[in-house]
């Protein structure tokens, strides 16, 4: 399943290579089975098509989607995209939008794609020694209650998440074992432990 939809905003700052930038701000992050890619054409670059181009652990690139030439934009346009085709656990994928006249490009932004399986939570990695990645299954509509316990059982931190990929800030945590639950709108408890080092 593939989804083109505009945003309205963005998660990670970036440059372009060109000299004359036209796109910004590529993002690239695993959404579960599937790797979401956003990125932001520049206000007043127009008329050129645009297209997404995907690496698989070095190689070539190649074109996963594109998108016609937009005329007249006057303010920034902002681009999600959704790839889950053929893609392989343990690769590295990297991704760049280039202008179909050849003189455009952003810059290039690479993801290790790690398939969870037929999981409803996936944390990566694990063990941490930084923040670690959660990943609920798209089956669970995102607003979820998520609880963070010690080993012992206490509760230290409770959010809440409108995302089915969050990150938890792990660098205040002493290093243990802990459980992370998550209460999903529906009633459904998913839960996992992780490792802090």
């Amino acid at each position: 399943m593939k989804i083109f939809l505009p945003l309205c905003f963005m998660m990670f700052l970036g440059t372009a290579v060109s000299g004359q930038s036209m796109f910004k701000n590529l993002t690239v992050v695993q959404y579960g089975d599937s790797i979401r890619i956003n990125w932001t054409l520049i206000a007043g670059n127009t008329c050129f098509d645009m297209h997404l181009m995907r690496s698989q652990n070095g190689s070539d690139f190649g074109e996963v989607f594109s998108v016609p030439g937009i005329c007249g934009g006057s303010e920034d346009q902002y681009y999600d995209f959704v790839d889950n085709n053929n893609l392989v656990s343990a690769t590295t994928y990297e991704y760049m939008v280039t202008a179909s006249n050849g003189l455009f490009a952003s810059e290039v932004s690479g993801i290790l794609y790690i398939n969870a399986g037929d999981v409803s939570l996936f944390l990566f990695p694990n063990p941490t020694q930084s923040d670690i990645q959660v990943t609920v299954d798209n089956k669970f509509t995102p607003e979820f209650i998520v609880e963070l316990y010690q080993a012992d059982g206490k509760l230290i931190q409770t959010t809440r998440e409108t995302s089915n990929l969050f990150t938890i800030n792990t660098s205040l945590l002493a290093p243990s074992g802990y459980l992370i639950k998550i209460l999903t709108e529906d009633g459904d408890v998913i839960a996992q432990q992780f490792i802090v080092q």
